[in-house]
């Protein structure tokens, strides 16, 4: 399961960026498509003026951002592993912390694939790429709210996620 969606991932890097990443070989792909594929793929319906060729490229531009979504969320599976249990439940604190990981990567992969790459998104991948390998050495712990009880609090370790609050939020202002 990959960790962002094409669609989160479109609104993340901008539509002109992504549809320049994911540009077929016939120049076919346009932002209008590739917002029609995302919103087919959603449940939608194809505009009546869209093309076969059309379709064919959106579609195709859109299994290729799944395939590298499903890459890059594999790649850091890798990492995760030896320090959390997966899958992470749906609603973890921890997933917001990891699309956006999974984003920074797959557009650092997408850019340099199609020759757009450019050092701030290299660089953003790098140390997203470094925060892996921290939590692979339990120097980051990834801390969600299925596990808040398994946190080391003071150990010394960079927290990264949302532990479960003490504080009793229902009393705050109360007189």
């Amino acid at each position: 399961m990959a960790y962002t969606t094409p669609t989160r991932y479109c609104e993340e890097v901008g539509s002109d960026e992504a549809r320049g990443q994911l540009l077929d070989d016939g120049r076919v792909l346009t932002v209008d498509l590739l917002h029609q594929v995302l919103a087919v793929v959603a449940g939608g319906a194809w505009a009546p003026t869209t093309t076969l060729p059309e379709r064919v490229a959106a579609m195709a531009a859109h299994d290729r951002l799944v395939r590298k979504l499903g890459t890059v969320s594999n790649y850091m599976d890798g990492y995760l592993r030896g320090a959390v249990a997966l899958p992470l439940q749906a609603g973890d604190a921890a997933l917001g912390t990891l699309d956006e990981c999974c984003i920074a990567l797959a557009r650092d992969e997408l850019a340099s694939d199609s020759d757009m790459s450019t050092e701030l998104i290299v660089k953003r991948a790098d140390r997203w790429r470094k925060w892996l390998v921290d939590i692979s050495n339990k120097t980051v712990q990834l801390v969600s709210t299925t596990a808040d009880a398994n946190a080391t609090f003071g150990s010394g370790k960079v927290l990264t996620g949302q532990a479960k609050s003490g504080f009793d939020w229902q009393r705050f202002g109360a007189v």
